[in-house]
């Protein structure tokens, strides 16, 4: 739990993370001035402005910036995918 705001957390390394953001301790974008508390997620956010997708759907052409995004892209049944859809405002469009 946050000693400043009391905010419970599921474990300590989401803790440390929260407090160093609390507290200060943070890593700067050089390009864009957007902080992190871990050099990994600035090195995944520089990764976007330098516009690099380079891990890929085998099945499907589609490119993604961060492994997080390709897990989730994969498992989503395939049924799922024939009719591309985008999520705004909880209203789903199909893209044509």
């Amino acid at each position: 739990m946050c000693t400043k705001c009391s905010k419970p957390f599921p474990t300590n390394a989401d803790l440390l993370k929260h407090m160093r953001l609390e507290n200060g301790q943070t890593i700067a974008c050089d390009i864009c001035g957007a902080r992190y508390a871990e050099k990994a997620n600035l090195k995944a956010h520089k990764d976007i402005h330098n516009g690099e997708h380079n891990l890929k759907c085998l099945k499907w052409d589609k490119e993604f910036r961060h492994l997080s995004r390709l897990s989730r892209h994969m498992k989503v049944p395939s049924s799922n995918k024939a009719t591309p859809r985008v999520q705004f405002a909880n209203h789903a469009f199909v893209l044509c």
